[in-house]
Order: C-alpha cells, then sequence, then structure tokens
C-alpha cells in the first residue's frame, strides 16, 4: 500500500507539473523611448533654421531610428506648439512609414507654447485611456513648461473581457534648463507638483516619468522629490540606479545623453558629458507586482558606448549602432533617446473563441442607433449576452437563453469600442470587438 500512495503521488505530481507547464502564462514587451527632439519646427527661435535644423532632414533621420527601434511607446519632448501640424508631421513622416500605418498620437496640452511633449504609440498593443497636464506647482504658480500625464491601456481582448486591464500612465516632462540656483529651484518645485498630483489622486500601479529632466546631479532636490517622496508607495526608481554628479564627469561617459555634436549651432555643443534624458518607473514595474516589469539590463541611451565623453556621436566611430543610426542621431537633435524593456504579463484564456463565423450568428458592426444580432435557427448554446466597455465593465447584459434573435437600442452607449461577449451553457465564452459610431 505505500508503494502505490508513492505512485498515485508521483502521478499527480507529474499532472500538476505537466498542466502547468503545458499552458505557462502569456508574456508581450513593450519598448518605451524617449526623446528630446530639438525645437522640432519651433520658429520662435534666432538660433535654429531651416539651414541648421532643417525639418525634412530631421524627419527622415528619426525614420531611420524608428526602424532601427520600433518603439511601442515614443515619448518626445521639444516639438514646436504653434501648430498641431508639427506633431501629425512626425507621425506621417517618421512613424507611419516603411509598411508601418499603427502608430497613433494624442492632441496636445500646450498648444498655446513654444514648445510642446507629445506621446506616440503603437496602437495594435496599446490604446489612449486618458490624458490631463499639471500646469502649476505646489505654490499655484505655473510651471515654465507643462508636465503631461498619459494612461494607456494594454490592449488585449482577454484582459479587457475579465476587467482585469493593464494600465500605464506615462508623465512626460520637460524640465527647466540652465544650471543656476534659480533653474534648480524651478525643477524643484516641478517634481513636487508631480509628486503632489500623485499623491491628491492616490496614484498606484504602473506608472513612468519621463523626459529631458535637465539634471547635473542625483543631489538636486528635483530628482530627490521623484526618489525619495515622503510617501514611500509613490516613489520612483531609476533602472540603472547610478548616483553622482553626471554633468562633466568621464566615469558617466556610458549614460550621457547630450550632447551629440562637438560644434553648437541649434543646439548644444561641447560633445557628450551630461545626463539630461531619463526613464524612471514605480515600485509596481521593479518589482512586478501589477503585471508590469522592467527588464533588467535593458535601459539604454542609443548609441551611448562610453566612448564619447566631449566627442560627437560619430566620432570617433559609433560600433554600438551601425553608422546609419549613429549619423541620424546626430541629425535629428543634440540629445539622444533613451530606451527601456517592459514585460507584460497576459492572462491564460482557454475558454475565449473570436470566430463567430462559424457559430452562424449575424451582427450588425459597426453600431449606429440599434444593434442586430440573431442566432441558428435553434439556439441550444449561448445562455446570456454582454456588451462591455473599454475597461472590461459590463454595460448591457440579457439572458438569450430562449431567442434567436435580439434589438438593442445603443443610444446609451458613447462613441467608442465595446466588446460583446456571449456565454454558453458550458461556461465557454465567445468575444468579438464592437464599434458604435
Amino acid at each position: 500500500m505505500k508503494n502505490l500512495s508513492l505512485t498515485k503521488i508521483s502521478f499527480f505530481l507529474f499532472l500538476f507539473i505537466f498542466c502547468f507547464s503545458a499552458f505557462p502564462q502569456q508574456k508581450d514587451t513593450l519598448r518605451v523611448m524617449t526623446y528630446n527632439l530639438l525645437n522640432y519646427r519651433n520658429n520662435t527661435t534666432t538660433f535654429c533654421s531651416n539651414t541648421n535644423n532643417n525639418p525634412t532632414t530631421k524627419e527622415n533621420a528619426l525614420k531611420t531610428i524608428i526602424d532601427f527601434t520600433l518603439p511601442d511607446i515614443l515619448v518626445c519632448n521639444e516639438i514646436g506648439g504653434s501648430s498641431s501640424v508639427n506633431a501629425f508631421r512626425i507621425l506621417s513622416n517618421s512613424l507611419n512609414q516603411n509598411g508601418r500605418s499603427y502608430y497613433d498620437f494624442t492632441n496636445s496640452t500646450g498648444i498655446n507654447q513654444s514648445l510642446v511633449n507629445m506621446i506616440y504609440f503603437d496602437s495594435s498593443k496599446v490604446k489612449m485611456y486618458s490624458q490631463d497636464v499639471i500646469t502649476q506647482d505646489v505654490l499655484n504658480v505655473n510651471i515654465v513648461r507643462l508636465i503631461d500625464v498619459y494612461t494607456l491601456y494594454y490592449n488585449d481582448a482577454t484582459q479587457l473581457i475579465n476587467a482585469d486591464t493593464t494600465f500605464i500612465t506615462v508623465i512626460a516632462a520637460h524640465l527647466k534648463a540652465g544650471n543656476s540656483s534659480a533653474d534648480e529651484l524651478q525643477r524643484e518645485r516641478a517634481t513636487e507638483a508631480v509628486m503632489a498630483y500623485l499623491d491628491s489622486n492616490n496614484a498606484v500601479g504602473n506608472y513612468i516619468f519621463t523626459g529631458d529632466l535637465n539634471l547635473y546631479s542625483s543631489s538636486e532636490n528635483a530628482y530627490q522629490n521623484l526618489l525619495n517622496y515622503t510617501v514611500p508607495s509613490l516613489r520612483f526608481y531609476d533602472p540603472i540606479n547610478v548616483a553622482g554628479s553626471w554633468s562633466n564627469d568621464a566615469r558617466f561617459a556610458s549614460i550621457h545623453t547630450q550632447s551629440t555634436r562637438t560644434i553648437g549651432g541649434c543646439g548644444a555643443g561641447g560633445g557628450m558629458d551630461d545626463r539630461f534624458d531619463f526613464i524612471l518607473v514605480s515600485d509596481e514595474i521593479m518589482n512586478n507586482t501589477d503585471k508590469v516589469e522592467y527588464i533588467s539590463g535593458s535601459y539604454r541611451a542609443l548609441g551611448q558606448d562610453g566612448l564619447r565623453f566631449n566627442g560627437s556621436i560619430t566620432n570617433p566611430i559609433n560600433n554600438s549602432v551601425p553608422s546609419n543610426i549613429s549619423q541620424a542621431l546626430e541629425d535629428v537633435s543634440d540629445h539622444l533617446p533613451v530606451v527601456l524593456d517592459l514585460e507584460i504579463s497576459l492572462n491564460n484564456s482557454t475558454n475565449v473563441s473570436h470566430n463567430l463565423s462559424n457559430q452562424r450568428i449575424k451582427y450588425n458592426n459597426p453600431i449606429n442607433s440599434i444593434f442586430n444580432i440573431s442566432f441558428p435557427d435553434e439556439n441550444m448554446d449561448y445562455i446570456e449576452l454582454q456588451i462591455l466597455d473599454e475597461k472590461g465593465q459590463i454595460v448591457f447584459a440579457k439572458d438569450i437563453s430562449e431567442m434567436n434573435q435580439l434589438s438593442i437600442n445603443t443610444e446609451f452607449l458613447n462613441k467608442s469600442f465595446y466588446f460583446l461577449k456571449l456565454i454558453s451553457k458550458n461556461g465557454l465564452t465567445t468575444v468579438k470587438k464592437l464599434i458604435k459610431i
């Protein structure tokens, strides 16, 4: 009997291991990139012109960099804010090129400013959920440059249907430049405003703080506000965790992000000697407590090989990237883009089917005012119909166990996308996206 019990235990242990190894947790990767585009189509400067900062040259060079990096989320600083056309030109001339048509962007919050932030994203992977803007510091004084808050969600039907959506909030900042005490104070108050904003909104989850922060040292109050805020759960983390006085110190050459040129003009000269560009992440991302995890070792300044101190991105020869990329980096900006990768954990789903055609179910999509759906003549399978919003919340439910057709007045739905969910007697579900126009 003893041997038989051990045999049974071994057998069930084998089944347990087999079942969980046969259905590993699904994962996906998101690449985040931040990039200061150096007065792109900003007509308010006297030192940047179509000659030394030609927008077409910049767009073509940025397209080359996008071809190489393929970011899923791209945050940009220094886009000319005089016209929304400027942000759209980047979308159409640099991102949605060479067979790509999936990038999207959102509205600018600082259209009346000379320079604005912008976020672009792979719309097949992530969608915009909401956006906000921080305009004042904690003393109710207007911030020199607005700080944008974008909340995205991972575009996975299974997560949406199960009301288990993965959200990522990206805070895009371009802090005050300069190394005077007044400049430092403005940066300090701006990051105080960011942390107060998070505190007042009871922020939890996956947060990223990114952009050209113009920091010279980890001892700056602006940096310390982010990493050592009084509420530990709201603190940001520097993925590479390199403290020190980064500016003009060869010991930090491998993380410097400005300047790509030795000769100025439009943009800074003098070569690489400052770490101005950052991607900071919340505790949830560093420790993978909310389905998003920083991939260790993925943080990098593109094209930075540590051999650039006081030199350009192209000279000496840069072997860390192809030569056309190093040249493109010099052509776009005096900053390097900073990149990191995130891993998204997805729910396993063995009971969701996305194929309605073989069920002989017919319905109208997109929806105008009335949604009509018809089932086979004898509906023996489905017992409930649900319509869910983009967050996975049920906005309509109906018992359909004895129906073969149904008409729903959808005036209560906003113009957006939804999900149709059909539940069968045995618990299986069929899911399809709906569009309300």
